[in-house]
């Protein structure tokens, strides 16, 4: 998404947490003795979701790291207005087959857990806050992720992958594009 520039990695990071903090709800899993962050998730319940209100997009985090992109990265900030925006959208859409099941449903738009602490449910714990606001709203968890070792707990703990695409890299970067695979899990039929 960065193409691997550390800085718009960071100010990413910075401006997803950010806008949730605003819009959405952002959990953080702490180590209770040194205080450490484990993992966090950025979590929207229905009629929520990134950059969604004025108020997350006025955020001067967000702001910066549109700044940024457009004054010292107009490439990669043409790519993600071009290829990655868009063709996120496309595949969702395509994949869950109704333009507002994301605002319909809990979306999950962040998450992570340090390398050194997957494994030990503290993603189970973190996906169990989403999970359990869908099952009280009888509604579904939705997000989009890339191929990768995580797609195992996501199936372990009930999620369909409904669809996927491929997001073709930035140009002049020396980076491989990825497959967004879009997965789903229905609570509606659930007790809360």
């Amino acid at each position: 998404m960065t193409g691997c520039v550390k800085e718009l990695r960071e100010m990413t990071l910075r401006a997803i947490v950010s806008a949730t903090v605003i819009g959405g709800h952002f959990y953080v899993a702490l180590d209770q003795e040194s205080g450490k962050v484990l993992g966090t998730a950025c979590w929207y319940p229905p009629q929520t979701d990134f950059l969604l209100d004025e108020k997350q997009q006025k955020q001067e985090d967000v702001v910066n790291l549109l700044r940024e992109l457009g004054t010292n990265h107009a490439q990669l900030f043409s790519w993600w207005m071009s290829t990655l925006l868009p063709k996120s959208t496309e595949i969702y859409n395509s994949a869950l087959g109704n333009n507002n099941f994301i605002l319909e449903n809990w979306n999950l738009y962040s998450f992570t857990v340090e390398p050194a602490y997957q494994g030990k449910r503290i993603g189970s714990k973190l996906l169990k806050i989403g999970e359990d606001g869908a099952r009280e709203m009888k509604t579904s968890v939705c997000f989009g992720t890339n191929s990768g070792p995580q797609t195992q707990l996501y199936e372990h703990k009930g999620y369909e992958i409904k669809g996927q695409g491929d997001i073709p890299p930035p140009p002049g970067h020396e980076i491989e594009g990825y497959t967004m695979l879009v997965y789903v899990q229905s609570f509606v039929h659930t007790e809360a």
